[in-house]
């Protein structure tokens, strides 16, 4: 059987086989100079919950991966306050939390250690005993529990098991952030603002945000407890969310942390225990070489065997946790970076048994000394930084450097250039023409010096995308000494990065800008930034339509309810009466975030549906988006108002009675209503649609002699 894949800008969007239809997305936006992915990455789900520390015996230093099997619970068990293993007093009343005893089969050695989580929440650890790992009372969160068990590297398959904990109907409750994950294990001391974790002001006690996810009513109490605290952070619940703008959590170390939901009714659930580490310290870092104002002269050539010139720039370091960092944090692995101002850095792993020494190579680009910033990251995330200034190198070169957009690969947002719908600094100027327009500036020493700005997906062959002649600099133009002279490419339109099926990053946009002195062409450094200028989608599948549905019923339903998106977790909520109910769909294969089993309640109900793609673009279902239980609908014939019979026949001379029925229906507006005709001898024609003023009227229908006729 041959399959073929559609995609649209990038991702998959249809698949057939043999003919048959397997999927179809939703609707998604195309940009100019879409790629697909060369290397057809299939993640991209969300990333993988990692932690610190080792991978316990039996299964690390490359050794494989351990095979891991839950025990209990199983893949989509649906657990009860009978399974409740915790509580002194009454030990299935869900008063102290839900606890259950993990268990899980694995081939790992003994003493290998095994981590459960819940969603994105490390939980519990426990070792390997026998072939089984269980952990003891492990308290999960009532609602939906994604639970993993991961044994070994991240790089590993974990265990998966998606189980349902209801406990005498109280609330769901269950801490949805801050993240871990493979890529971040710890929480860091990086502003929010820079990608990272700290809430507070720099200087000031750690503070983290969090959210906790539940369904109890608007301006109910959540409260937070950490370390068994007697002192607890509160919040109250809106929209299904109940959000900290700042929790303590110092000095770094290991904090658990508990949320408690309190519903209007009394009832009080708590949440896993989820616990994190805080890692708020930067490595220390010195540069070894060059100095400031070291002078590169051609007999300091590093590499006589590549073209140009070439110097070291090398570092040192004593913080373990910022060497031989793990494979599975990608490009992070290479945590040692030099950059010439504001260009893309070159990287390189830090390693070392106590200490590091890591060297960079870089090449000269031209005759204006610069600065280079020089940096180390640590498993955590955290950055130290500092600047070698006034280094030169023998060059007849012009000089010339790009100084916005800078290097965008890193953590931070703002350094992105995406949607132009997005509050980010950086972003589509244009949302009326397709790709991503943006202004280029870069800075030079050469006065009114003819420029052209190139670009291209990192690896292909460098477009023109642009040109410009220098004039000078104010300062607002934030041009480096020794480049006085700007030029601009304004709204140019720059090719997007290439990305893996649900956005991930795998190769990103790289500028370089030259420029000409009477013959003499000097070129930039190269900026590699990420351009994203589409935001992801979220579409109606099952059912469609959902949104302005109209659901006939005297009770409240469920309706198993699955998502079109181009990204993924899917964030939805049903709000009924000022209750709001939260639901997650943290993956989406093939496009399709399925949500399971979504309640709505008599009257309207308010759905919303949003996602994040990893470059950062917001995504949301349609809005508003309701959906309305209720009564069955009121329906009036309005004609033909008296017997069927020759004197309403529009076609005498056809046997039967020809004509149009026509009533008029409450469900004026309703998406998807309709009417069905039928008599005795089952229905006339298909179902009618019902126009916006509530009335169906039905092509012209035959009916047979002495029949009589009944609306469906």
């Amino acid at each position: 059987m041959q399959a073929v894949i559609k995609l649209i800008r990038k991702r998959a969007v249809a698949v057939c086989a043999g003919g048959v239809l397997l999927s179809v997305w939703g609707p998604i936006g195309c940009g100019d100079g879409d790629k697909v992915s060369k290397s057809s990455p299939q993640a991209g789900n969300g990333g993988e919950a990692g932690a610190l520390g080792d991978g316990g015996a039996g299964v690390g230093g490359g050794a494989e991966c351990p095979t891991i099997q839950f025990v209990n619970p199983v893949d989509g068990s649906k657990l009860t306050q009978s399974d409740d293993s915790g509580g002194a007093t009454d030990p299935s009343s869900c008063g102290d939390g839900f606890q259950y005893d993990v268990k899980v089969f694995t081939s790992a050695a003994n003493g290998a250690t095994a981590t459960l989580f819940s969603g994105s929440n490390r939980v519990a650890t426990a070792k390997v005993v026998g072939g089984f790992a269980t952990f003891a009372k492990a308290q999960l969160s009532v609602g939906a529990d994604a639970l993993k068990v991961q044994i070994g590297s991240d790089a590993c398959s974990p265990a998966t098991a998606n189980v349902t904990v209801s406990c005498d109907g109280l609330p769901v409750c269950d801490i949805s952030k801050p993240v871990v994950s493979a890529t971040h294990p710890a929480l860091n001391g990086v502003p929010v603002a820079q990608g990272g974790d700290r809430a507070s002001a720099a200087g000031s006690p750690y503070q983290v945000a969090f959210e906790v996810t539940t369904n109890i009513e608007d301006g109910s109490p959540v409260s937070l407890q950490v370390n068994s605290a007697p002192e607890l952070v509160t919040a109250l619940a809106s929209g299904g969310k109940a959000k900290f703008a700042g929790v303590p959590l110092s000095p770094d170390g290991e904090f658990s942390v508990i949320a408690s939901c309190q519903a209007a009714s009394g009832k009080t659930s708590k949440s896993g225990k989820a616990t994190f580490t805080v890692d708020t310290t930067a490595p220390d870092l010195a540069v070894t070489e060059p100095a400031a104002e070291n002078h590169f002269g051609p007999s300091d050539d590093s590499d006589a065997d590549t073209p140009g010139q070439q110097f070291k720039v090398c570092g040192t370091t004593q913080a373990a946790d910022a060497l031989n960092l793990p494979a599975n944090l990608g490009a992070a692995q290479k945590n040692f970076c030099v950059g010439m101002g504001t260009a893309t850095p070159v990287c390189a792993a830090a390693t070392g048994t106590d200490s590091g020494a890591p060297c960079v190579t870089l090449t000269c680009q031209d005759r204006v000394p610069f600065d280079l910033k020089v940096s180390l990251t640590d498993l955590a995330g955290n950055s130290s930084k500092t600047t070698v200034q006034g280094v030169s190198c023998t060059s007849s070169l012009p000089g010339i450097a790009i100084v916005d957009p800078v290097d965008g690969t890193g953590p931070d947002v703002s350094t992105r250039i995406l949607a132009a719908t997005t509050t980010n600094d950086r972003k589509d100027e244009d949302s009326a023409k397709a790709g991503a327009q943006f202004t280029v500036v870069a800075c030079t020493d050469v006065p009114a010096g003819p420029m052209t700005l190139f670009g291209a997906v990192k690896g292909d062959t460098a477009q023109k995308l642009g040109t410009t002649t220098s004039v000078a600099a104010v300062a607002a133009d934030q041009c480096p000494a020794g480049k006085p002279y700007v030029g601009k490419f304004p709204g140019v339109t720059l090719p997007e990065s290439e990305e893996a099926t649900f956005g991930a990053l795998v190769n990103p946009t790289e500028l370089t800008v030259t420029v000409d002195d009477q013959g003499t062409a000097g070129t930039s450094p190269a900026v590699d930034v990420w351009v994203d200028s589409v935001s992801p989608s979220i579409n109606q599948l099952v059912p469609n339509p959902l949104c302005g549905s109209l659901i006939r019923s005297t009770t409240p339903v469920t309706k198993a309810v699955t998502l079109l998106t181009s990204a993924a977790p899917v964030e939805a909520s049903v709000t009924n009466n000022g209750t709001t109910t939260p639901y997650t769909a943290p993956t989406a294969d093939i496009g399709q975030a399925v949500l399971g089993q979504v309640a709505f309640g008599l009257g309207e109900n308010t759905f919303v549906a949003t996602t994040v793609d990893p470059a950062g673009n917001p995504g949301a279902l349609i809005s508003p988006c309701t959906v309305t239980v209720g009564n069955p609908p009121n329906v009036t014939w309005t004609s033909p108002t008296a017997n069927l019979n020759i004197s309403n026949d529009t076609d005498s001379a056809t046997a039967g009675w020809q004509g149009t029925l026509s009533v008029q229906t409450d469900l004026g507006g309703v998406a998807g209503a309709t009417v069905q005709f039928s008599n005795s001898a089952g229905n006339l024609g298909s179902p009618v649609a019902v126009d916006g003023t509530g009335k169906a009227t039905s092509p012209v229908l035959t009916i047979a002699d002495a029949a009589s006729v009944v609306l469906t």
